[in-house]
């Protein structure tokens, strides 16, 4: 079966304005501001208007995100707040983090299982951010992130 990228998002977002926000507390709020906030949501809408579809016409979606969880405390719900977010939030969605291949990745098992007829319309959107307003969290995100692979490299497991 043949697989066809139709659509593509794209929005280089601005660091919103730290005006007035709170970041003090875990929640889903703070997880839409880190995902959500000018970006995710704008690049999944426009993907699927490129495509000529319509919300409805997605049946499954792969969410890609690598730091988000070390950066909000949430791990889980990544693309589910995403998806809710923009008004598709019934849909099957996996969730995939994989570094730096995570949109990549996501974009294979999208793929893969249209070419397997499991689906026939899908989205896959990777999402990533490294502005965040306690600079020190995404350095020690960053410093944790090459520690493990310089480990791995070195002991032979990459």
């Amino acid at each position: 079966m043949l697989v066809q990228a139709k659509g593509v998002g794209v929005d280089w977002a601005k660091p919103p304005s730290s005006a007035g926000a709170s970041h003090t507390a875990v929640s889903a709020k703070k997880l839409v501001d880190y995902l959500g906030a000018g970006f995710a949501f704008a690049d999944c809408e426009a993907a699927i208007a490129d495509a000529g579809l319509e919300k409805g016409d997605i049946q499954a979606a792969w969410m890609s995100n690598a730091a988000a969880g070390v950066l909000t405390g949430q791990e889980c719900i990544r693309g589910q707040v995403v998806l809710r977010g923009i008004g598709m939030g019934e849909l099957p969605v996996v969730n995939v983090e994989n570094a730096c291949a995570s949109a990549s990745t996501a974009f294979n098992q999208a793929c893969a299982m249209v070419t397997a007829g499991v689906y026939d319309v899908v989205l896959a959107c990777g999402v990533e951010k490294m502005y965040f307003e306690d600079k020190a969290k995404v350095l020690l995100a960053q410093a944790r992130a090459h520690r493990e692979l310089s480990t791995s490299l070195a002991h032979g497991d990459a």
